[in-house]
């Protein structure tokens, strides 16, 4: 299906304005300059009482302008008004459903099964891409045959669709994915179906970090491609699972990384001490944010025990004093934190220069 116009779409809620509510992507042509077909790109949408953004989700795909678009929603059974949202536009969608299911990565895996596109992505109902973001990432991956994936910088927006912070990516390195020092915002991420289908689609047994599992298996089999341009906001709050449930999240990535030196036995032992290091003071400060304290210095004991040297202590005695002062007193203390910044001596960068 070639992507509809804005003016063929229903007309959006009042006061909604610019991007992707009265604007639209440039059209692609039909064919690429050397007269080929453009791959067809499957999206899949999972859904779950998310009636305040999922219309933002669906124009921001409907209106990339792209030439073959496969576009797939899958609900899990809203009762909050997303089915209305979602019957609104059914005519351009591929294929929907709203019934009870087993979770995200269920859900996904049910869209991705149904998916027929050579290039297959997934962007949650919260989410949204930027314009041309299909256009870009298919561009790519024709261009470069050997890549099974390919991600762009990416956006965290609030609840009112602001944006409020560019996340810090680049080029793909997965030793710094393992130690979750490198950031990919998971709707950026545009995969070969192919990649997928040989990673073994999503693990269902995960429920928070499904897609740091999918980047790991494909980025130890393919290589992985970057683009230096926006594609795609995602949206942080309150309800969001990675911000209420960050030690939950922070336990899958551990049990991610266990995995992953179970299947690769001949990875040297000091590559292994520090990611767990490291995984163990993020799982650290999943605790401190969500307010417990006793557990977050239990972890952070952990992460300098896996690797008792400055790059692990410094981190966690900087996270260690934050927990004792407590959540409440650390914010009171930030403006106070500004003003010294513009001294000689920055605390803060100092320890973070040995996180790295």
């Amino acid at each position: 299906m070639r992507c509809p116009t804005l003016t063929e779409l229903p007309p959006p809620p009042p006061g909604k304005t610019g991007w992707p509510w009265t604007e639209e992507s440039r059209r692609v042509p039909e064919t690429t300059p050397d007269g080929r077909p453009w791959p067809r790109v499957s999206i899949v949408t999972p859904s779950y009482n998310q009636a305040r953004f999922i219309e933002e989700t669906l124009r921001s795909v409907l209106l990339q302008g792209y030439p073959d678009l496969e576009y797939i929603i899958i609900d899990g059974g809203s009762t909050d008004g997303s089915v209305e949202v979602i019957r609104r536009y059914e005519k351009w969608l591929t294929f929907w459903v709203s019934e009870p299911d087993r979770g995200q990565a269920h859900a996904i895996n049910k869209g991705f099964s149904r998916a027929t596109g050579e290039i297959v992505a997934w962007i949650n109902s919260d989410d949204f891409y930027c314009r041309e973001a299909l256009h870009r990432a298919s561009q790519f991956l024709m261009k470069n045959s050997e890549v099974g994936m390919v991600y762009g910088r990416g956006y965290y927006v609030n609840e009112y669709g602001k944006i409020w912070r560019l996340a810090a990516t680049g080029p793909f390195d997965l030793s710094k994915v393992l130690c979750r020092d490198h950031e990919i915002v998971q709707p950026t991420a545009f995969m070969r179906r192919a990649a997928v289908q040989k990673a073994g689609m999503m693990d269902e047994t995960l429920h928070y970090a499904i897609d740091d599992d999918l980047w790991i298996k494909i980025g130890a089999a393919y290589r992985v491609g970057f683009i230096p341009a926006g594609l795609a906001c995602a949206r942080e709050h309150s309800n969001a699972k990675t911000v209420a449930q960050a030690p939950e999240h922070m336990e899958e990535e551990r049990l991610i990384r266990e995995r992953y030196f179970s299947n690769n036995p001949d990875l040297s032992g000091s590559s292994k001490s520090r990611i767990f290091s490291r995984i163990f003071f993020w799982k650290a400060y999943g605790y401190f944010f969500s307010g417990q304290m006793r557990e977050s210095r239990r972890w952070l004991r952990r992460s300098v025990a896996a690797r008792p040297s400055w790059d692990s202590a410094g981190p966690a005695a900087y996270l260690f004093l934050k927990t004792l002062l407590g959540r409440r007193l650390v914010k009171r203390l930030r403006p106070m934190s500004r003003k010294i910044r513009g001294g000689r001596m920055n605390l803060s960068r100092f320890f973070r220069k040995g996180a790295r």
